[in-house]
């Protein structure tokens, strides 16, 4: 084999590989310019649904966004009434209510205004609630209770065994809020 003959092959062998190599390089950046368009198609879905939420907090105003209550003269009767079906539900007992007591809500000092004129509006009430049943009862009873719709603070937890077996005793705080940014009181 000559000189000549052997150049040629490797100029051969070498333009192959060079294609293979350009062929993996391009399926490799076609792979990586589909997993960008995938993320670019959710980012833009993400995008869309931000709006949209921004749209009806626009329209709704913060307040309506806020888990809280209007501040009625019907509030208080409406959440004992809560406590009372919740309990009921839950087949335990509601042997304990404190008037509700009214504590400033903190405003940060770096919030901005819209932020300090929102929470100027809300005001958490506290009340000491008792309960008493069964242990599985009033485990059931705290969590609908927590998990409804309005939000509600549950704090100073103090759950005594009964004398009589197998009932509990549950007293506890229970911080909800209200508002005056939905209008008047009707």
């Amino acid at each position: 084999m000559n000189k000549t003959m052997l150049y040629r092959l490797v100029a051969a062998v070498s333009a192959v590989v060079c294609l293979l190599i350009a062929w993996g390089v391009s399926a490799y950046e076609s792979v990586k310019i589909h997993d960008i368009d995938a993320h670019i198609a959710t980012t833009t879905a993400e995008n869309a649904a931000a709006s949209q939420l921004i749209s009806n907090i626009d329209k709704r105003g913060a307040a309506g966004i806020i888990s809280v209550a209007r501040d009625s003269r019907h509030e208080q009767v409406q959440f004992v009434n809560q406590i009372r079906t919740l309990a009921e539900q839950n087949h335990i007992r509601f042997t304990h209510w404190s008037a509700g007591i009214v504590n400033p809500l903190p405003v940060p000092a770096t919030a901005d205004k819209q932020l300090k004129d929102l929470l100027g509006t809300v005001t958490p009430l506290c009340n000491e609630l008792g309960v008493s049943g069964r242990y599985e009862d009033v485990r059931r009873f705290i969590t609908s209770l927590t998990g409804s719709d309005r939000m509600i603070m549950v704090s100073r937890v103090k759950w005594n065994r009964n004398p009589k077996p197998p009932d509990t005793t549950l007293t506890f705080n229970a911080t909800r809020y209200v508002s005056n940014a939905f209008g008047p009181d009707n």
